[in-house]
């Protein structure tokens, strides 16, 4: 399943490195982010800075927690992967908001606003 990114943290990345002379390949790695995926980020914004201001559109259900009573093991881990997104774009509002998330290593997650 692949990843999701705000336009905000899209932006902000492609910012970085067309405006602020960034490097490529340290951002893709400090941010966590394939390459080819800030490549594709960096020409849409050399071609139009205004094109990640447009809303995100993304669509996210409330499911109240009895529908997973409902769910074989099959729904259950596409269920959890669409979740594992999910969290993946917030993480990725967080970033583009300067603030930093860590997994700790006791297993209790950490965010430190930088």
């Amino acid at each position: 399943m692949s990843r999701s990114y705000s336009n905000v943290f899209r932006k902000k990345l492609a910012s970085m490195v067309v405006d602020g002379h960034a490097s490529t390949i340290r951002t893709a790695e400090k941010y966590n982010v394939p390459i080819k995926t800030l490549e594709n980020w960096i020409t849409a914004y050399r071609k139009d800075p205004k094109y990640y201001n447009r809303c995100d559109n993304y669509n996210y259900r409330y499911v109240q927690a009895h529908k997973y009573d409902q769910l074989n093991k099959k729904e259950l881990i596409h269920e959890c992967k669409v979740r594992d997104s999910h969290i993946e774009y917030l993480i990725s509002l967080l970033l583009a908001n300067g603030i930093h998330y860590t997994e700790g290593k006791d297993g209790q997650d950490k965010i430190l606003d930088v």
